[in-house]
């Protein structure tokens, strides 16, 4: 499914592909346009995704995913850099990019495999905001085969 998005995405005709899966839900007003302002002066970003809340237990224990990898973010103003993750949480990504990087066939772990492939080829990821979350993951898969 995510290489199938993935694809539509990448078509000509759009400058930016907003991911978005359905077990995700926005929790605060995203302009997107400003998203994309910092993609377009940020050539070397892959994605500008949304803080979701936490989902593990130890995102839990620390108070969320930011608290608990608070060290792999650097502050850019209104967003935060890193390289530790690619992530299919809510994201936007230009569509040059998509095309040029398409979603790999990768028997298991598509995500982080990815993510390290594209950390080695000189791309980084931001993360809209401060560190707090902007989206809710609704937790529990819904889909087979994983």
């Amino acid at each position: 499914a995510t290489r199938h998005a993935w694809l539509l995405g990448a078509q000509p005709g759009v400058s930016h592909c907003f991911y978005l899966e359905h077990d995700f839900l926005v929790t605060r007003p995203v302009d997107l346009r400003e998203l994309a302002a910092v993609l377009t002066d940020n050539f070397g970003l892959a994605q500008m995704s949304l803080m979701r809340d936490a989902y593990s237990k130890e995102e839990h224990a620390a108070g969320g995913l930011f608290e608990l990898r608070r060290d792999d973010f650097a502050p850019r103003g209104t967003w935060l850099e890193h390289t530790s993750y690619f992530t299919t949480n809510p994201s936007l990504m230009r569509r040059d990019f998509m095309a040029e990087n398409l979603w790999p066939d990768y028997p298991k772990t598509c995500e982080g495999l990815f993510g390290i492939d594209l950390r080695g080829r000189g791309y980084r990821f931001g993360v809209w905001g401060s560190g707090e979350p902007w989206v809710t993951h609704l937790k529990g898969r819904r889909g087979g085969g994983y």
